[in-house]
């Protein structure tokens, strides 16, 4: 029942991967200015700083470093541990585990010691950077001990989850998409329903399941501990970290059993079954193949993307129960305070919610555009089918183009959720139609960019797994995460204008800024810069989208690995003027030939 071989087998697999050195290297770099600039706010930044000033510096930045600590664990725990047992099955290695003598809780145990191990690691990258503000004092014993008491908590559910979830999966990027999905609906569905109205939670029952939810949250437990650890309420506090290492126990229980009961079982009965059929479809709204076959072939064939499953799908129907139920209470909610408001504010509190949810909606469908769009090229060589694509007359434009018009329309879902946000929006102020529209075409440029990166990055690497996490990674940096690194710019006094250039490339910003330019209408005369922030961006995404698209198509023979592949031009080139064009094809004299 030991996980020891296993254990070793992950240990010098994952030892000679350099992309954990540099996560924990930049994890350090976030730390490090995150302390900078906690310092330069603060009030003893002169030279004269008493023992309060000291500690409360000391307190601000271990708040600032159990989020970052909390966060980095629930983000990258999923990528890290969910493709552990569907990459073997991807990579048709699992049957060789099989038949050693490596029994099943070895086998899962020993994948899930190895990846906590490595977020241990990244974890304990930060402790050197806060032994330093904790010489400053401000840091209660109790509340450091709590942090990582539930941080090693957490750590060992999300990675029994989405282990427990890797296990169902056929393949590493399915896995990933699903265990983030999970984490989401985990934490964020029930603090809404908690902070919209009690009385959402009519039933007690719903109550309670909540009230039990809550408790395995990281982040709530946390807030609460905070106010509770430097008080008298101690006591208080341990009770709610004991009700969540109780809660969590129970789920990360249920799901090692789970996975190591069913690893071998739905391995077999995977490779058992047969093809499976397909659904009926109304095959007379399905256009015909035409002259573009790889267009057809994205939309209306047999999807090549990863699939989300049952619990996919159950967890996507939770956040649109989540979102049209919170829309509709919102929007009650704006027809009773109207009755006592000015005319002029009297749907405010409704049009910050369709910003909010908007905004939010759009960033995690680029999200998975961006996953869906890293395995377009590289599901084509997993599935030991992307030689015989390469082998059609089809050029590299129209490949690359069907792969990223694909990524589009099976995008289209999302539209849908916002329609009816954006319906009852309008219904209330007429005039937001205008934002809208500007923030349906932001929409679209940055889909176009997502997409466009992800095609390319799937045709340069060679699995799923990879395209996926270099994709996520870029999107998430260029999206916002490079913020941290012009923090020193920022905390530095570049103030003005400079500041509010750089959050041009802020996709949230983006997405958000026509709402608010409507809720808000003074916006434009009080921050002149806001504006053109707002276009230099939306242009530079434009502008990239094309560049990414562009490299795709001219790099597609080079990264394809065909012998001898030189740039080529993403765009069609008309026939030279010297060349006339053929009076009969060369199959048309073939034919004659063979007639005489």
């Amino acid at each position: 029942m030991l996980p020891g071989p296993m254990f070793f087998l992950e240990m010098v697999t994952s030892a000679r991967r350099t992309r954990y050195f540099v996560i924990r290297a930049l994890y350090a770099v976030v730390l490090l200015l995150c302390l900078l600039m906690i310092y330069n706010d603060s009030a003893f930044s002169n030279r004269e700083a008493d023992i309060a000033t000291l500690a409360r510096f000391s307190y601000s930045f271990f708040v600032a470093f159990s989020i970052l600590q909390l966060l980095l664990v629930v983000g990258l725990g999923p990528a890290m541990s969910a493709g552990t047992i569907a990459t073997e099955r991807e990579r048709k290695t699992i049957e060789h585990l099989f038949v050693t003598q490596l029994s099943n809780a070895e086998i899962v145990l020993g994948k899930l010691f190895a990846r906590l191990v490595q977020i241990a690691y990244l974890t304990l990258v930060g402790l050197p950077i806060l032994a330093l503000a904790m010489l400053m004092g401000g840091i209660a014993p109790e509340a450091l001990a709590m942090l990582y008491l539930i941080t090693i908590s957490t750590m060992l559910t999300v990675s029994i989850l989405s282990i427990t979830v890797s296990v169902w999966s056929a393949r590493a990027r399915e896995a990933v998409v699903r265990a983030y999905l999970l984490v989401f609906v985990w934490l964020v569905i029930p603090p809404i329903l908690y902070l919209c109205n009690r009385s959402v939670l009519s039933s007690t029952l719903l109550d309670s399941i909540n009230g039990e939810l809550l408790a395995t949250n990281p982040f709530w437990v946390f807030s609460n501990i905070l106010t509770w650890a430097s008080g008298v309420q101690v006591r208080a506090a341990w009770g709610l970290l004991g009700e969540m290492a109780r809660n969590q126990g129970i789920v990360c229980l249920a799901g090692i059993i789970a996975s190591t009961l069913a690893v071998r079982r739905v391995h077999l009965k995977n490779r058992g079954a047969g093809e499976k059929k397909r659904r009926l479809r109304l095959q007379w709204l399905r256009p015909g193949v035409s002259d573009r076959p790889m267009i057809w072939k994205e939309l209306f064939a047999e999807p090549a993307a990863s699939k989300l499953g049952k619990l996919g799908y159950v967890l996507m129907g939770i956040i649109v129960l989540a979102v049209l139920g919170f829309t509709e209470y919102y929007y009650w909610e704006s027809f009773q305070r109207a009755s006592w408001r000015s005319y002029a504010n009297r749907h405010q509190d409704f049009l910050q919610f369709t910003t909010f949810m908007s905004t939010t909606l759009c960033c995690g469908a680029l999200l998975i555009m961006a996953a869906r769009a890293a395995g377009a090229i590289t599901s084509e060589k997993e599935r030991d089918c992307w030689i015989s694509l390469l082998s059609t007359p089809l050029t590299p434009r129209e490949i690359v183009w069907s792969k990223v018009a694909g990524n589009l329309y099976a995008a289209r879902w999302i539209f849908f959720l916002l329609a009816v946000i954006w319906g009852a929006a309008v219904s209330l102020e007429p005039g937001f139609i205008a934002a809208i529209f500007f923030q349906l075409g932001t929409l679209l440029v940055l889909a176009f960019f997502v997409s466009s990166l992800g095609v390319l990055y799937s045709l340069w690497c060679k699995t799923s797994l990879k395209a996926m996490a270099a994709t996520l990674a870029t999107l998430v940096f260029v999206g916002g995460g490079y913020l941290f690194c012009c923090m020193v710019v920022l905390i530095g006094g570049g103030g003005g204008d400079g500041v509010q250039i750089i959050i041009a490339g802020l996709i949230p910003f983006l997405l958000a800024f026509p709402d608010i330019a409507y809720v808000e209408s003074g916006v434009f005369h009080r921050e002149a810069v806001l504006p053109a922030a707002y276009a230099l961006g939306t242009g530079g995404y434009a502008l990239a989208g094309f560049v990414l698209f562009a490299s795709a198509v001219g790099n597609f023979d080079s990264f394809a690995g065909r012998v001898g592949g030189n740039f080529q031009s993403p765009w069609p080139r008309p026939l030279p003027p010297s060349v006339p064009p053929r009076e009969n094809p060369p199959d048309a004299i073939v034919a004659e030939a063979v007639e005489e």
